[in-house]
């Protein structure tokens, strides 16, 4: 495995130095107080008026509190509602994490939950940028802010939907902070906690099965069996904690049906444009599904073919196959990582996660500020002649976000449709991969113009 002090004075050998101004430092840290209590207002006046006029809230909020306050008196959090759903789809051990919460109350709740929000925040700003330079200071200033600029949508709506994907976001990236500093457990534990929470995360499994972090893996699984088992049966007892993960397991991990992406998930969303995963999208590509029906709206459908339902299955596992071949192609040996490599890495494993997971709904696109963060140290850091190519590929990467804004219009819808957050995932996930290995052979390259001088001037 590459040592820590080889990555870090290979990354050292070709940056740029860049001196910061400690007042626009100041200025960024103003802006970032101002948007997060921008954003933690809405929620929370929310969450007032509609107790006020005798509602249990807005959005996911009430979701968790009535979660928690199930599963802290010993009631199983898994119900249908009236369309033959759970309203709660979320792992055993999130309804274990809930319960302690829930003896808050409702406002305190929502107050708790924004301010983890707003502190989830700060980690997805400063650990990439840990991940790929080392340090979290003194770099160039967009690092800071245009990750955030390019992905606020997707933060408003963790804000205003009472969403945690910025807080799985944190523990993936404080996952990789833990794997570069050598820390297993840490790493473990974050993982767990995210996966315990809500599931699709423990798709970072597999990479550190690959990189050969077998005591991460070991954490992983330890931490995973509080989650799911111990926690709950604290409050749920040993038979209602192994009934509600069997319950969960059947309901939610089962296989898609032609209409739902499991057995009890959102049959309005499984298949339209708020799910931008694989899957999703080839539905849409493939098959006569219904991919816009909001605002009121005829509904929309994208389909070029009409194939049977498991030959689209089929395809899009064959896509999934594609990509994580992709990725272990790309991803450098053990003797040629270096630390920019390996955040590169990270941030692929990030887009690929929710590429790959079956319901990846728009407000998880907030994960990819870890790769236009890398993206962006390349081009202001690192000194080369390829900078003008990745800032065209990264504006080409973020163009198709653009169509996520709601417009009535039917081309724009249509668009929409097609996958907008898909294709930026997978035009930046493209760059990534580029970025690698245009690393790994530039370092060949430089490793081999000492030995090609010793020779020429032996002649």
């Amino acid at each position: 495995m590459t040592k820590d002090g080889e990555i870090l004075s290979y990354a050292s050998s070709d940056e740029t130095a860049i001196r910061i101004n400690p007042a626009v430092e100041k200025i960024l840290i103003l802006v970032f107080l101002a948007a997060a209590i921008g954003f933690s207002i809405p929620p929370l006046v929310n969450q007032v008026r509609k107790m006020r006029q005798g509602v249990d809230g807005t959005k996911d909020y009430p979701l968790w509190y009535d979660t928690g306050n199930r599963e802290r008196h010993g009631i199983s959090p898994y119900y249908r509602d009236q369309h033959n759903e759970f309203p709660f789809m979320y792992p055993p051990g999130a309804a274990g994490l809930l319960a302690p919460l829930s003896m808050l109350g409702k406002m305190p709740l929502v107050i708790f939950l924004v301010l983890l929000n707003s502190v989830a925040w700060v980690t997805c700003i400063l650990a990439p940028i840990y991940l790929v330079a080392g340090r979290i200071r003194g770099l160039p200033n967009v690092l800071y802010w245009v990750p955030s600029l390019v992905c606020s949508v997707f933060i408003w709506d963790t804000y205003l939907e009472g969403q945690l994907a910025f807080c799985l976001s944190a523990c993936v990236l404080g996952m990789l902070v833990c794997l570069q500093r050598n820390k297993p457990i840490s790493a473990g534990f974050l993982l767990a906690l995210a996966a315990g929470f809500k599931a699709f995360p423990i798709l970072a499994l597999p990479y550190l099965i690959y990189r050969r972090h077998w005591k991460a893996v070991a954490w992983t699984a330890g931490f995973l069996l509080l989650f799911l088992l111990i926690l709950p049966a604290c409050f749920r007892g040993p038979r209602g904690a192994i009934d509600d993960l069997k319950t969960w397991t059947h309901g939610i991990l089962s296989p898609n049906t032609p209409e739902r992406m499991s057995a009890t998930a959102r049959a309005q969303r499984s298949y339209t444009w708020q799910n931008g995963s694989i899957k999703a999208v080839t539905h849409r590509w493939l098959r006569a599904v219904d991919a816009d029906t909001d605002d009121d709206l005829p509904k929309l459908r994208v389909n070029f073919v009409s194939l049977p339902f498991k030959t689209v299955n089929h395809i899009a596992d064959g896509l999934t196959l594609l990509l994580c071949g992709c990725y272990l192609l790309v991803m450098p040996r053990e003797r040629n990582r270096t630390r920019f490599s390996d955040a590169a890495e990270g941030a692929m494993l990030m887009i690929l996660i929710i590429l790959v997971s079956p319901m990846s709904f728009n407000y998880n696109n907030a994960w990819l500020m870890c790769g236009i963060a890398v993206v962006l140290y390349f081009i202001t850091v690192k000194s080369n002649e390829k900078s003008a190519v990745a800032i065209i590929w990264l504006l080409l990467a973020l163009l198709p976000l653009v169509f996520g804004l709601r417009q009535k219009d039917p081309n724009w819808r249509y668009l929409r449709a097609l996958g907008n957050t898909f294709f930026a995932d997978l035009i930046l996930l493209c760059e990534l991969a580029w970025l690698i290995v245009r690393s790994r052979t530039s370092r060949s390259t430089a490793s081999s113009l000492p030995l090609a001088a010793s020779q020429s001037s032996t002649l």
